[in-house]
């Protein structure tokens, strides 16, 4: 099964960590591969590695935080990929992680694999796309579990669940930080 979720609103990642604590719960293998972000900042990276499991596994293939010890982002976003600062890095980290992807999925050791901020990277890697559009055609009987803002006509159309979800409010508006716990 394909899963989707999707849009502007909070509560994508924390969907996808959901099911993947779900999946694990109930004896499932999980692959939690996260893209665009960086596994030091994130509540749900430390607690799944904190639970240290060869069955629920993280990989991230983003750039890394340059505050690891800090408050979510003191400095100046340095750690997102925008289509405004896209590297030659940040590509070739995307293309890693899609092609460990492609991998894991034909290895048949996962159930369940979540790509988290796929779509994101989706919209920023063009050249990227077709590999992305292979990863999906290959999955067989793993299920997969997509998360980003954006939502592609031609991946929408592949998942079996799509979820849009959609801002109604948010403390960021009013010019409220992120807070641990409740946004990372």
């Amino acid at each position: 099964m394909i899963v989707i979720f999707y849009g502007p609103g909070k509560g994508k990642s924390s969907a996808a960590a959901g099911i993947a604590l779900r999946a694990w719960g109930q004896g499932k293998r999980v692959l939690y591969l996260a893209f665009l972000k960086s596994r030091n900042i994130s509540g749900e990276f430390k607690a799944m590695q904190t639970i240290n499991s060869s069955e629920l596994v993280l990989a991230t293939f983003g750039r890394e935080c340059p505050y690891p010890e800090q408050e979510c982002c003191p400095g100046q976003r340095e750690c997102l990929v925008l289509d405004n600062n896209i590297t030659t890095d940040d590509v070739a980290a995307a293309q890693g992680g899609i092609n460990y992807a492609l991998q894991q999925v034909k290895s048949g050791q996962w159930d369940l694999v979540i790509l988290d901020e796929l779509l994101n990277g989706y919209v920023l890697y063009p050249d990227l796309q077709q590999s992305i559009i292979c990863l999906l055609e290959e999955a067989g009987d793993v299920d997969l579990v997509l998360t980003g803002r954006p939502g592609p006509e031609e991946i929408l159309g592949r998942g079996e669940l799509v979820t849009e979800l959609r801002k109604i409010s948010h403390p960021f508006d009013t010019g409220i930080s992120a807070r641990k716990g409740i946004d990372y």
